[in-house]
């Protein structure tokens, strides 16, 4: 067995492993490709659409993203996105390694072959939330988000799931282990993630008003606000992406102790109460 062959059937062994996830969907389409298995490329497209409840028309938009991809290569400790920079590709890493940072965090995770990241500028039109690093040599498809259209266009099974991958992705990152959450294991946390929606805020917007009761949870993405109580209104904090305010009034079910307002556009995520 030459070495695409080998490594085509080890990409479709890592994707049996986690049948609803698109990363290594892509992964293993593009490793049978390669390896000059279009054939059987295809019934893997199909039974993949299949299991997401989509037609043979998504099964081939999904095997024409796979092949259509560019693949591009970085050394160890390249940047491969910045935090706060515009992105429009989803990667999905074929060889190596990342880090992610996030400032002020350090290094929230990493991922490895097969694993895919960037779907949540990409996918929700903000700046990156972090900054991804190779460790490693490292390569990777890219999916530019006209072609990931061409997907998700084609069946609304794989939009929803994008949905859920952006949310609970993008809420992992953000809402650590030290937070309410904690106690939490991964599906519990998936579970609970489904339920917080996305929210776009102007600025000058009164998110949180002081001695209102406390309804909503709110974890931001990208934008800022600040924090302000008391009659003057003094202004105790700025946040930012990663933090999130709300939590303790809506525990105790009492009133909110500050005032919470935009200071720019905002992206956030938000859960109620009778949700929560």
């Amino acid at each position: 067995m030459d070495a695409s062959a080998l490594l085509a059937d080890q990409a479709v062994a890592l994707q049996a492993q986690q049948r609803h996830a698109l990363g290594p969907t892509l992964h293993a389409l593009r490793a049978l490709i390669d390896a000059r298995q279009e054939g059987r490329a295809r019934d893997h497209a199909r039974r993949f659409a299949q299991f997401m409840g989509a037609d043979d028309l998504a099964a081939d938009a999904l095997f024409t993203v796979a092949r259509e991809a560019p693949v591009r290569h970085w050394m160890d400790g390249e940047v491969v996105v910045a935090e706060g920079e515009q992105g429009n590709d989803v990667f999905v890493i074929r060889r190596g390694q990342v880090r992610i940072e996030r400032g002020g965090a350090g290094v929230v995770a990493r991922m490895t072959v097969g694993q895919s990241f960037g779907e949540i500028a990409a996918y929700a039109h903000t700046p990156r939330t972090a900054t991804v690093l190779a460790e490693g040599n490292l390569s990777c498809l890219v999916v530019p988000r006209k072609l990931l259209g061409r997907l998700t266009q084609r069946a609304k099974p794989f939009d929803d799931l994008l949905r859920r991958l952006y949310r609970s992705r993008i809420l992992s990152q953000l809402v650590g282990q030290d937070s309410i959450f904690g106690a939490l294991d991964h599906e519990q946390r998936h579970l609970v993630f489904q339920r917080f929606e996305p929210r776009t805020v102007p600025s000058g917007t009164k998110m949180l008003r002081e001695g209102e009761p406390g309804l909503t949870f709110w974890v931001i993405v990208s934008g800022r606000a600040s924090v302000f109580q008391g009659k003057r209104q003094e202004q105790l904090a700025t946040l930012g992406p990663g933090d999130f305010f709300g939590e303790i009034a809506l525990l105790r079910g009492g009133t909110t102790t500050a005032s919470v307002e935009a200071t720019e556009t905002m992206t956030c995520f938000i859960v109620h109460r009778d949700a929560f």
